[in-house]
């Protein structure tokens, strides 16, 4: 079952394809309506549109195509691969360096690395866009996301759903992942060579251990994160997460549903309950990991139990908020159908 929000992007999508009649304007012109500059995704994510970047990434694929030659892309993985020895061998100055900068937090030393993660972003949302327009993919929507309380820059990539090559799929969901690692590798010579005493020790030190660890967490295929897109776009299953977590929950009794194994052939379950199981697992540890997160940043601005009372009455506040969101959704779908049934019911009148 595709959600109303997913309906329409496949419309757009569609649309801008040139895969639908439009009515025609006044000039002879088909009549697309441009995109909204705000949107948004259910209750969690909202959108603002700030540019049509396909023609800038075009412009820039004519000099960064080379990017995607065999030999480009294997010095770059060895490139990676060696800066990531480094920082294993020197993890131990790394973390000491981390972890005083942490405890002490001075805030140019913060402000700093916080501008150069979202600079980052800025690139390994641009790395998505720039690959989706090298393999023939219109990237129509770039801008910023609100999700969580947190601001995101975000590319949208409707087109890879129609990019029939699924190693050039794969790669435009790498390319991001990719790009915040090759951010990564000028710190690695600055933390090697600048002075102690000198504001990039520090700086480089929090983007070799937070920014890789961030990078690298990015790839795990059992969070919704662009390892998990990178394998259902492999599998060509974009609802795999969905699907498996709702099986394995019914499986175990949690959660009820009709058909719990319709949609599921007898050779997919132990992949799809393995996967449920998983995904679940690392996806509550990872929610745990990040109340703690907050709970040791709190306690450095009030005791710990006050600290876990704010966390509990955000976590109360979000359960009730959802609780009333879903409600409302349910009783918008309750009165559609009755609506559709009364229409049905007059139409047999007549």
């Amino acid at each position: 079952e595709i959600p109303a929000a997913g309906w329409r992007q496949l419309l757009q999508l569609a649309q801008s394809r040139n895969m639908l009649a439009v009515p025609a304007s006044s000039a002879g012109d088909p009549a697309v309506e441009p995109l909204p500059r705000f949107s948004h995704t259910g209750y969690t994510a909202f959108y603002f549109r700030l540019l049509h970047p396909h023609g800038l990434l075009c412009r820039l694929n004519k000099y960064l195509g080379w990017l995607y030659s065999r030999a480009a892309a294997l010095t770059l993985v060895a490139v990676i691969l060696l800066a990531e020895a480094v920082v294993a061998l020197q993890a131990a100055p790394l973390i000491a360096v981390t972890r005083a900068t942490i405890q002490h937090h001075p805030w140019p030393v913060l402000a700093l690395f916080f501008t150069l993660l979202y600079g980052s972003l800025v690139i390994h949302e641009a790395a998505h866009g720039l690959t989706c327009a090298q393999y023939g993919g219109e990237v129509s929507d770039m801008g910023i996301m609100l999700r969580y309380l947190a601001l995101f820059p975000y590319c949208k990539l409707n087109d890879l759903l129609v990019i029939p090559n699924r190693v050039h799929r794969a790669a435009i969901v790498l390319a991001g992942p990719v790009a915040s690692l090759i951010v990564m590798l000028p710190f690695v010579v600055v933390y090697l060579t600048v002075p102690e005493g000198s504001i990039w020790k520090p700086v480089s030190a929090l983007m070799l251990t937070v920014y890789n660890i961030l990078s690298l967490m990015n790839l795990i295929p059992f969070l919704q994160l662009d390892g998990y897109f990178l394998l259902s776009t492999w599998l060509g299953r974009p609802q795999l997460r969905e699907e498996a977590n709702k099986f394995f929950l019914s499986g175990i009794g949690v959660r009820r549903t009709a058909s719990r194994e319709g949609s599921v052939t007898k050779a997919d379950r132990p992949f799809y309950f393995a996967y449920g199981l998983i995904s679940t697992l690392i996806t509550t540890a990872f929610i745990g990991w990040g109340i703690f997160c907050w709970h040791q940043m709190l306690s450095r601005f009030t005791t710990p139990l006050k600290a876990w009372l704010a966390i509990a009455m955000i976590l109360l506040s979000v359960t009730a908020l959802w609780t009333l969101i879903r409600r409302r959704q349910q009783s918008g779908a309750r009165d559609t159908e009755s609506s559709g049934r009364l229409h049905i019911v007059s139409k047999e009148d007549i």
